[in-house]
């Protein structure tokens, strides 16, 4: 936590100030700030398209005219990014695509046309640049409610309404986490990236002084305000694997709610569940931890370890990392992307050796971090329904490593079964034990 924090007033009447550029953003920022704030910034075309246009024709002229200039500055920020990895290889044309994307918005296209153009754009960034933020372990709720009352209820309301008399003074109004249109599209890891770059041309700016453990404990308590009135279930009842922190951070409500109907409950149950998916289940330990949260939670205690100059407490981190996070996750990552898989067992290999070697800390620090970023996003993209293996990719990756590696079969399957992403994960556990067994 940083020792000065802004107040909620400051953060809704510096706007002026803080949209100087796009998104807070500085033309000097490098690749790996600029590309993050350039998907967070397509997704919220995506979701926030249909409340400016319904069936070719403007319903709000405020938020369309918020969306060309978002797009704008989405089109500068891809120029940018592309301009840095000229040299690199081929690429897609993301400045094209993004101006493509803006003349759809501009032509007025379906609400569907738009929402799936944007997101496709925002994975290819996301895929290209392998980004992906997620929380390491739960969320502190008493945290979470606390930083809500303090930085968002003057806005946008203590229960997330956007009915207060400060909401009723800006242009456009706060969001109301209730509003049906958008309400489905929620999820943690959506309302944490608006906390790190604010949303141009808004009052919300992007919240910077709140740390990492803050953003997602105040992001999971936004994501759960429009559950309240329905009493929550039992999480433990669901059908099947329950649901990891990090498929709870990016998966919206539409996705839990298709995830619930997909494990066989009834419509008139489902409410009562999603509920609880989303103020129970995320507070709540997990029946088991996956590889990758294992791994990521490692390596992060590795950095801490390598900041306080304990060498010998960061290399037995950087090893627990390799040995109970990245192996067991290597069958699973290697059928989303063999080349992260083997970016990501390279990397481990040379960070224990850099480690080992007593390395200069700076570099070894930058090399980590680089590991810790694709650990993340091969953990995020596992959990991404658009992004997760199908049951063959996942049971051929599990012959080669079980081929490869001549381990224990049923350890292999027990890993594999762990990482699948829910509701496939019972086929896909099936598909495993069947290479497994092979």
């Amino acid at each position: 936590m940083t020792a000065a924090r802004p107040r909620t007033a400051l953060a809704c009447l510096v706007l002026p100030l803080a949209l100087a550029l796009p998104e807070g953003a500085d033309a000097s920022d490098p690749p790996e700030v600029e590309a993050p704030r350039l998907a967070h910034m397509l997704g919220y075309v995506a979701v926030d398209y249909g409340g400016a246009v319904s069936d070719g024709v403007v319903i709000s002229q405020i938020e369309f005219d918020e969306q060309l200039s978002m797009l704008d500055d989405a089109a500068a920020l891809a120029a940018r990014v592309q301009d840095a990895r000229a040299g690199e290889g081929a690429a897609p044309d993301i400045a094209g695509e993004v101006a493509a994307l803006r003349a759809l918005v501009v032509a007025k296209a379906g609400v569907a046309e738009v929402g799936a153009a944007a997101t496709a754009l925002r994975l290819r960034v996301e895929d290209l640049f392998r980004l992906a933020e997620a929380p390491i372990g739960p969320p502190d709720p008493a945290r979470g409610v606390a930083l809500y009352l303090e930085h968002c209820a003057p806005c946008h309301g203590p229960t997330g309404r956007a009915d207060t008399a400060r909401a009723a003074t800006l242009t456009p109004r706060p969001a109301d986490f209730y509003d049906p249109a958008k309400a489905g599209a929620l999820a943690p890891a959506r309302i944490a990236g608006a906390l790190r770059f604010g949303v141009g041309g808004t009052a919300m700016i992007p919240f910077n002084f709140l740390s990492d453990d803050e953003r997602w404990a105040l992001a999971f308590h936004v994501a759960g305000l429009r559950h309240a009135a329905a009493p929550p279930g039992d999480p433990s009842a669901l059908p099947g694997p329950a649901f990891t922190i990090v498929e709870l951070a990016v998966r919206s409500d539409a996705h839990l709610d298709a995830d619930l109907a997909a494990r066989g409950i009834p419509l008139e149950g489902r409410p009562a569940l999603l509920a609880a998916l989303r103020l129970r289940a995320p507070y709540e330990a997990a029946a088991g931890v996956p590889p990758l949260s294992i791994a990521r939670a490692a390596l992060a205690a590795a950095a801490a370890a390598l900041q306080a100059g304990d060498l010998a407490r960061a290399r037995a981190a950087a090893a627990l990392a390799s040995r109970d996070g990245l192996a067991p996750a290597e069958a699973a990552v290697r059928a989303l992307d063999p080349a992260l898989a083997a970016s990501l067992a390279d990397r481990a290999g040379a960070l224990r050796g850099a480690l080992d070697a007593d390395a200069p800390p700076e570099a070894t620090a930058a090399d980590l971090r680089t590991l810790l970023r694709e650990a993340t996003y091969a953990e995020v993209a596992l959990a991404t329904p658009a992004r997760a293996p199908g049951s063959f990719a996942l049971a051929r990756a599990a012959a080669a490593v079980t081929a490869r590696d001549a381990g224990p079969p049923a350890l292999l399957a027990g890993a594999l079964a762990g990482l699948a992403v829910a509701p496939r994960r019972q086929r896909l556990a099936r598909a495993a034990l069947g290479a497994a067994g092979a």
